[in-house]
Formats: C-alpha cells, sequence, structure tokens
C-alpha cells in the first residue's frame, strides 16, 4: 500500500525534514558562536559599563567562530544539504 500522494510527497516531505533540520543547525552555531563571543569579551574587558554594543572586532570574532563551529559540524550539514 502507497502513503496518499505517493513517492513525490513523501520526497517533499523527507526535503523539507531536512531544510527545517538543517535550519535548526544553524541557529545552534549562530547562538553558541554568540555566547563564546560574549564569554570572550567578558574576559578581555574588565568593565562594561558605558560600552557600546559589538564592536568591529567583536564581530570579527563572532564571525570566526562561526566558521570554526560550521567547519566542526559539515558532515552533518553535508548530508542534510
Amino acid at each position: 500500500m502507497t502513503p496518499p500522494g505517493g513517492p513525490a510527497r513523501a520526497a517533499r516531505i523527507r526535503a523539507a525534514a531536512a531544510r527545517r533540520h538543517l535550519a535548526r543547525i544553524e541557529r545552534q552555531i549562530e547562538h553558541r558562536a554568540e555566547r563564546r563571543t560574549i564569554t570572550a569579551k567578558a574576559k578581555a574587558r574588565a568593565s562594561r559599563r558605558h560600552r557600546a554594543g559589538w564592536t568591529p572586532a567583536d564581530e570579527r570574532l563572532f564571525r570566526e567562530h562561526v566558521d570554526h563551529l560550521t567547519f566542526e559540524r559539515r558532515g552533518e550539514i553535508e548530508a542534510l544539504s
């Protein structure tokens, strides 16, 4: 017995699930990179009062963390792509 909609519908459902999982991984990577960057900022600066938000250096550090974490999870990302 075949599912309603046939194999094409099943393929679309699997593709949608893979996209959702990939989006979840990307969010996890960005949140973890942000936490790592904030931790590094706190260690580098004694006082955070009267400071602006993120500096360009902080943004570069964040992007480095994102790149590193993406590289670590490349196998999982490639499997879903």
